[in-house]
């Protein structure tokens, strides 16, 4: 089956985590729900049109279209998110549409970080590329970001002084977050990683916050080396 109908410059598809017994099921479930969340919002993203998170793993793109945007020039000193950040610039050209590939056929598989220190700053790298999207994705993103900062506060202080808002806000996030899932793992037939959804949204917020602000003003270490999200020239 090709992807590659003529308007379309640049695909990407599901990458799922392999089982290995060297880590908990529990920590390989968190792993594996976590990482497909960043496919479901690739995937919604491209049924908009739009190109956000592509995953360099499973990612393929047009000679014509890598070439009109410039390829990686522009982009060579960030250490993270070169597969994103290109797809965007493809798709941004306004010529050229992205495709998700939900096929199973189409999947791809790699091996998920062993211990939490590796799972932390692989996050951490990840998050440095967003400093480098579109106003509107930053500002969504920002946003994002302060209302975690919010509820990471104010849902622990509802301890000593009972206020049901935050609490509210907190579930209908969750809720959210489990109906965009179970759509998603149904979709790609990974159902069972729902069992894991409790666990992986008690760590979410803590997680987020910690890897952002990690990622924007911390170095991180990568295949043994440490860097920060953009090298120095």
């Amino acid at each position: 089956m090709t992807f590659f109908e003529s308007t379309v410059g640049v695909v990407t598809g599901v990458t799922t985590y392999k089982r290995t017994d060297v880590i908990s099921p529990l920590f390989y479930g968190i792993q594996y729900l976590d990482f497909i969340s960043y496919t479901s919002i690739a995937a919604g993203a491209i049924g908009m049109g739009r190109a956000l998170i592509t995953n360099g793993s499973n990612l393929a793109f047009r000679r014509e279209a890598f070439e009109r945007s410039g390829g990686f020039a522009a982009i060579k000193t960030i250490n993270s998110g070169d597969d994103s950040l290109l797809a965007q610039k493809i798709v941004a050209d306004g010529i050229w549409t992205p495709r998700f590939a939900y096929q199973k056929e189409s999947a791809v598989s790699t091996l998920p970080a062993l211990n939490i220190s590796e799972f932390l700053h692989q996050r951490m790298r990840w998050v440095g590329q967003t400093a480098y999207y579109p106003g509107d994705m930053m500002l969504f993103m920002i946003c994002t970001f302060i209302l975690f900062v919010g509820l990471a506060i104010t849902v622990p202080l509802t301890l000593i002084h009972p206020h049901a808002g935050p609490w509210c806000i907190l579930a209908g996030k969750i809720a959210v977050d489990f109906m965009m899932m179970r759509k998603f793992t149904t979709l790609i037939s990974a159902q069972d990683t729902m069992r894991y959804f409790l666990p992986t949204a008690i760590i979410h917020i803590p997680y987020i916050l910690v890897s952002t602000i990690g990622g924007y003003f911390f170095s991180f270490t990568w295949k043994d080396r440490s860097m920060k999200k953009e090298t120095v020239q």
